[in-house]
């Protein structure tokens, strides 16, 4: 089937021809709209195509002509363009529409390469790359399939639905997508952000970076202005009563647990609910529930086996207070699970964290979790490690820099964020670095870092003394590894340049591969990590082969 797919693409043009090819002259024949039912898959890709047209069609007519982006622009568009067809099923028909893109593109490519570029080409090729989204867009509406597709994700959202997504994609191409989305979001805020969580959920824009990345900043940037979240939050199938009170708190919350009601075996989950007291003013309970929403947002768009899932938002099981819904793990966290299962293996456990770490940091905005330590390390039932309460969590680039240095638990809290003078916002995610180090100690060690000191103040001022790079700012735990206590050294820099990225590129055999979403990251960092695993084992190698040599023949 591939090789029949990818024989179906019709050749570029002469790189000499002076006529422009014959697909590319206005005369669109769309063909027959299938009826025929297609995978899902194929209307996945079909999304994707359609938003990458969208890209391509904006930046040729509002962006600089600059030749590089513009061909750089078209290689996903083409690639996109092989994985619609391959999606087809091999025995049904494939709408001419794709084969007049295809000989738009090439000529598209010629032109932009072209020195001498021909306006009348360019416009002629605009106008038919505007035409066949149109055509995408009928395909997606007329043709049927078994599955739920991305469009139909839309039906309980008004008719006008299409026309304003497309308001909200020309707007989030565009130079100045802020104060543009505003314009936008004075009619209908909620209506604007369950759009934009749609565009968000759609598996077709997952592999475009860039406008997954303006989505997401467009979302938090209405949420938190407008104080609205997306319906598609909420739930009404969680009910409580299983505990007469707490489990467990901190912060500004409570934890109880609940079950996910349904004809099923039962489901247990954690609640985490505003801890609200008589002597709360009105504007402080506000700015709970504000935190408590920001958190919910930017939970719910993250995914990997190392951050613990989002299960949705409450308002059933305590009187309209908003609960944040997530899965109950009997292990609770890592201290607890440490107390309990004292030979568990530590360092997979701190691989599992710093994978985490990674993809928070590596995701476009970068996000920063703002509390790393162990109690917000939850053991799932398999014994994995998942980082959990995004409470202080923020993205890059979305929030400004006051906002980024909001003061965790002191005794996992780096220099930056109780000295001002030090904060550097290009390195915003080495916060988590400083409170990974930490985190690091407290496994090997079963106590908080600086347990020695009773009063905040003598803890300030050993955080925020200067000191020389080479001299730890912990004590090695008897039980960690010299290899890596050198890694924790230098997580725990003074200054936040001085600290290592949290990329781990390289998984050790000892931990099972995870299917994760690829990111913009590039390979720099925190890989350390693994060698530590490689230096740990060839330690092990040499003493045994020193207890062989010294024993008596």
């Amino acid at each position: 089937m591939e090789n029949i797919r990818l024989s179906a693409i019709p050749p570029p043009p002469h790189p000499h021809a002076n006529m422009i090819a014959p697909s590319a002259c206005g005369m669109i024949d769309t063909g027959p709209l299938i009826a025929t039912k297609y995978p899902s898959a194929h209307f996945h890709h079909v999304h994707t195509l359609w938003v990458l047209l969208h890209f391509v069609e904006h930046g040729a007519k509002h962006k600089s002509r600059n030749e590089d982006r513009q061909i750089s622009m078209l290689r996903p568009l083409r690639r996109m363009m092989c994985l619609v067809k391959l999606s087809v099923p091999e025995h049904s028909p494939l709408p001419p529409v794709y084969m007049n893109l295809d000989n738009s593109l090439h000529t598209l490519d010629y032109t932009i390469r072209s020195q001498g570029r021909r306006q009348l080409e360019f416009r002629i090729i605009l106008d038919e790359i505007h035409n066949i989204k149109e055509t995408l867009i009928q395909i997606l509406h007329t043709s049927s399939t078994s599955e739920q597709t991305d469009q139909q994700n839309f039906q309980h959202l008004p008719q006008r639905t299409h026309e304003v997504l497309d308001q909200v994609r020309d707007v989030l191409a565009s130079q100045d997508p802020w104060r543009n989305i505003e314009k936008l979001a004075t009619k209908d805020n909620r209506y604007l952000v369950d759009i934009l969580q749609k565009e968000l959920d759609s598996p077709g824009i997952q592999n475009n970076e860039f406008y997954r990345s303006r989505c997401f900043k467009a979302l938090i940037h209405l949420s938190s202005t407008h104080h609205v979240l997306p319906r598609l939050l909420f739930r009404t199938d969680v009910s409580g009563g299983l505990d007469s009170q707490a489990v467990d708190g901190g912060g500004y919350a409570d934890i109880w647990r609940g079950r996910i009601e349904g004809d099923g075996p039962e489901t247990l989950v954690c609640l985490k609910v505003i801890r609200s007291f008589t002597r709360n003013s009105a504007e402080e309970i506000q700015k709970k529930i504000e935190a408590l929403g920001h958190e919910a947002l930017i939970w719910r768009n993250l995914s990997h086996p190392c951050i613990l899932p989002f299960l949705g938002i409450t308002k059933k099981v305590f009187e309209g207070k908003i609960c944040l819904v997530s899965p109950w793990m009997k292990n609770r966290n890592i201290n607890v699970f440490l107390e309990e299962n004292p030979d568990h293996d530590r360092l997979t456990a701190i691989l599992e964290i710093a994978r985490g770490l990674e993809y928070l940091h590596s995701l476009t905005p970068p996000v920063v979790h703002g509390d790393i330590r162990g109690n917000n390390i939850i053991v799932t039932d398999e014994q994995h490690c998942c980082i959990s309460d995004f409470g202080l969590t923020l993205a890059v680039q979305t929030d400004t820099p006051k906002e980024a240095k909001h003061i965790g638990c002191l005794n996992w809290t780096p220099p930056e964020i109780i000295e001002p003078k030090l904060f550097d916002y290009s390195y915003a995610t080495r916060r988590d670095i400083y409170s990974f180090g930490c985190t690091v100690f407290e496994i090997y060690s079963g106590r908080n870092p600086f347990y020695e000191h009773k009063y905040p103040g003598a803890i300030m001022r050993r955080i925020i003394n200067p000191r020389s790079g080479k001299d730890s700012l912990l004590e090695k735990p008897r039980n960690a590894p010299d290899g890596l206590w050198m890694i924790v050294t230098d997580c725990l820099a003074y200054q936040a340049k001085d600290r290592p990225p949290a990329d781990v590129v390289t998984i050790p055999r000892t931990i099972p591969p995870l299917s994760i979403r690829k990111s913009n990251s590039e390979s720099h960092g925190l890989n350390s990590l693994n060698i530590i695993r490689n230096y740990m084992t060839k330690v092990s190698e040499l003493e045994e082969i020193c207890m062989l040599s010294a024993a008596p023949l």
